[in-house]
């Protein structure tokens, strides 16, 4: 069976090519963390994982207004981190 025309892109692939169009419009910016020990204690007093772990302490270093964040450690950790939060 053919792809008669269409092109056919691993889901991991069409991620990549979105984030990339982000970065190139400068829609979205990557930041370099600072404070690998946190990331560690995080991930170590929340069990948390990596990603969610960088979310919130880049959300620190950068002084974020609003982390979005599903992850109910993720959660537990802000409110102990970041003092405020706003749940919907």
């Amino acid at each position: 069976m053919g792809l008669r025309g269409n092109a056919a892109v691993p889901k991991k692939a069409l991620e990549a090519i979105i984030i990339q169009k982000a970065l190139d419009e400068s829609r979205i910016e990557v930041f370099t963390l600072g404070n690998r020990r946190l990331v560690a204690k995080l991930q170590a007093d929340f069990s948390l994982g990596k990603g969610e772990a960088e979310a919130i302490t880049l959300a620190l270093d950068e002084k974020a207004q609003i982390v979005d964040i599903d992850d109910k450690n993720g959660i537990d950790a802000c409110y102990e981190f970041l003092h405020e939060i706003t749940k919907e």
